[in-house]
């Protein structure tokens, strides 16, 4: 019989990860299906409920579903409570067990494409959201010097504005974007100054377009840029391995499947 694998969050219209999954699963010979439906926050326990009942052997959680669904959880394993945001959840016995796949999924892109060390780099986070927190924690675990950039600064202590960010760039310095803009669209959150200093790295979780605005504007002016599709992708790997118990070694085809549903839609 054929089990469902769901992502629910607010919009997926534009995701890629049902064309991944797809991918993934024929490559293991597994019989599930991946399927995606908008749910907003006031919406979340009704579905979760119902999805206990339909026995979907897991759900992935987008925004803006990432820390709203913590005080719905029956379990948190050490790495969501770690990172504070959940990303991935599985039944467990009374509930859901959730867990956090993004964060160690974009540490895998970073060492397959960048390959540089993190430890005493500035890492700029623009953003506060459940990717952004889960990846800012990651990168003060690798040694990183966080600084978090909101176009609100006040509503995290230490944060500064997005239009500061000319003022914390440094040598070597890692600049991620954390926020959803540019999604299917040609935004960048910030302007780019016109010299920004050696060594830089921009980095996107953004993954649809492939090279966004933001990535494009840093390449202009000599940054090196990672993409968020392979983060997609070894995040959505990861998941997989903790829903199935099996080793997915298949990410080029997950990455190729991504690809040609992007481009699909051009």
């Amino acid at each position: 019989m054929t089990r469902s694998v769901w992502l629910l969050g607010r919009p997926v219209a534009h995701s890629l990860s049902p064309a991944m999954h797809k991918a993934a699963y024929a490559a293991l010979k597994e019989d599930l299906v991946y399927l995606a439906a908008e749910v907003g926050p006031e919406d979340l326990p009704t579905v979760l409920d119902g999805l206990l009942k339909l026995q979907a052997v897991g759900i992935n959680l987008t925004i803006p579903l990432k820390q709203a669904v913590l005080p719905l959880l029956k379990r948190l394993d050490q790495r969501a409570r770690e990172l504070g945001a959940v990303n991935c959840l599985r039944p467990c016995e009374g509930g859901w067990e959730g867990t956090n796949t993004d964060a160690d999924g974009w540490l895998d892109s970073w060492r397959e494409e960048v390959g540089q060390p993190l430890e005493g780099r500035r890492a700029i986070v623009l953003g506060w959201g459940g990717a952004a927190r889960a990846v800012g924690t990651l990168l003060q675990e690798q040694g990183a010097r966080l600084q978090v950039l909101l176009r609100d600064p006040t509503r995290l202590k230490d944060s500064a504005s997005l239009r500061e960010l000319a003022t914390c760039l440094e040598p070597g310095a890692v600049v991620l974007n954390a926020t959803p803009v540019g999604t299917q669209s040609d935004e960048s959150p910030v302007v780019w100054p016109e010299r920004v200093p050696e060594n830089v790295v921009a980095c996107d979780l953004v993954y649809n377009p492939e090279r966004t605005r933001f990535l494009l504007e840093a390449r202009q002016r000599g940054c090196a840029t990672l993409g968020g599709l392979g983060m997609l992708v070894h995040q959505a790997r990861r998941a997989i391995e903790w829903w199935t118990g099996r080793p997915v070694q298949c990410a080029q085809e997950m990455r190729q499947a991504a690809l040609t549903a992007a481009r699909a839609r051009e």
